[in-house]
C-alpha cells in the first residue's frame, strides 16, 4: 500500500494525502519539488499538474525531506499507471512486504524466498533475486560501521603514540630552555612537587589543545561523510552522524591525561634538578 511504502522509505506526507487504491492520474511530490529550488521556476503546490510522458498528474501530496537527492527529487504515482506509461508490463524491481503481528520476520522471509524460487524456477543457491529483512540491513550497515570504527581506532592509536612522543620532545626542550628559571624557583623555596605540577599541567594543556583540534577536525570530516552519503546513498536507510556531549568531554579529558603522561619524564627531570647546577646552566 502507499502508506506502507512511505513508511518504509522514511517519508511522511507534510501536506495533502497519500495515494489511494482508486487513484489513477494522481501523484505525490518529493521535497525538492515543493521545498527546494532545483527543478522548476516555482515550487510545486497541491493540485498542481505535472506532465509525465504526455500525461497530466494532479499533485495530491507533498512529502517530507529524506536527505538524499534520489528520494527528495522523486515523483510517486500509482504502480499500474507507471507500468502502462513506461511499458514495464509486469516487471518489478522490488517488492515491499510487512509481516503481520505475531509472525517471526526471519521465517516469513524464508517462506517468501522459497515461494520465489518456485515462481522463478531456479535452484536454491542460484537465485536471481534476494530477500532482505530490516534485521539483515541493520547487520550489514552495522558491520560496515564497525569496520570503519576499527580502522579509525587503529589510526587513533598510532596518532596517540606519535602525539605523545611529540609532547615529550616539546617538554624536554621546554625544561632545557627554562633550566635557570627552575633553579631560581628552587632557590626561593619551590618544592619538587610544585615544579613537577607546573610542567605536568603544561604538558596536559598541550594534549588538551591537540584533542580539541582533532575533535573539531573529526566533527567536520564526519559531517562531510554524512552529507556525501545522504546525497548519494541508498534510499533503504538514512545515515546521520550524532555526537554525544559527554563523549566529547571524555575525549578532551583523555587528551589531557595523555598529555600529562607524555610529559611525566621531562617534568620529573625538571623537579629533580640541583638548584646550583640549574643556576649555572647556560
Amino acid at each position: 500500500s502507499s502508506s506502507m511504502f512511505t513508511r518504509f522509505q522514511g517519508l511522511e506526507v507534510v501536506k495533502g494525502r497519500e495515494l489511494k487504491g482508486s487513484d489513477k492520474y494522481s501523484a505525490m511530490a518529493g521535497y525538492q519539488l515543493w521545498g527546494g529550488d532545483e527543478f522548476f521556476s516555482k515550487p510545486v503546490k497541491l493540485k498542481d499538474r505535472l506532465v509525465i510522458n504526455d500525461k497530466e498528474f494532479e499533485v495530491v501530496g507533498l512529502l517530507s525531506k529524506v536527505g538524499n537527492k534520489h528520494d527528495d527529487s522523486a515523483v510517486y504515482i500509482p504502480y499500474e499507471v507507471a507500468a502502462d506509461l513506461f511499458d514495464k508490463g509486469e516487471k518489478l524491481d522490488f517488492i515491499m512486504a510487512e509481516a503481520s503481528p505475531g509472525f517471526e520476520i526471519s521465517k516469513v522471509a524464508d517462506i517468501i524466498k522459497q515461494r520465489l524460487i518456485k515462481e522463478h524456477d531456479v535452484e536454491e543457491g542460484k537465485e536471481d533475486f534476494s530477500v532482505q529483512t530490516s534485521e539483515n540491513i541493520i547487520k550489514m550497515v552495522g558491520g560496515i560501521i564497525l569496520l570503519i570504527q576499527l580502522v579509525f581506532i587503529g589510526v587513533a592509536m598510532i596518532s596517540l603514540v606519535v602525539g605523545g612522543i611529540g609532547i615529550m620532545n616539546i617538554m624536554y626542550t621546554s625544561v632545557m630552555e627554562r633550566t635557570k628559571q627552575i633553579g631560581v624557583m628552587k632557590a626561593v623555596g619551590a618544592r619538587d612537587s610544585q615544579i613537577l605540577t607546573i610542567f605536568l599541567v603544561e604538558s596536559g594543556v598541550y594534549g588538551l589543545v591537540g584533542g580539541l583540534v582533532g575533535g573539531l577536525s573529526g566533527y567536520a570530516f564526519a559531517k562531510l561523510m554524512e552529507l556525501g552519503i545522504q546525497s548519494e546513498g541508498s534510499s533503504l536507510f538514512t545515515f546521520q552522524v550524532s555526537f554525544n556531549p559527554a563523549l566529547i568531554l571524555g575525549v578532551l579529558a583523555f587528551s589531557f591525561v595523555v598529555g600529562v603522561i607524555s610529559g611525566l619524564l621531562p617534568a620529573r627531570q625538571a623537579a629533580r634538578m640541583n638548584p646550583v647546577d640549574a643556576l649555572r646552566y647556560e
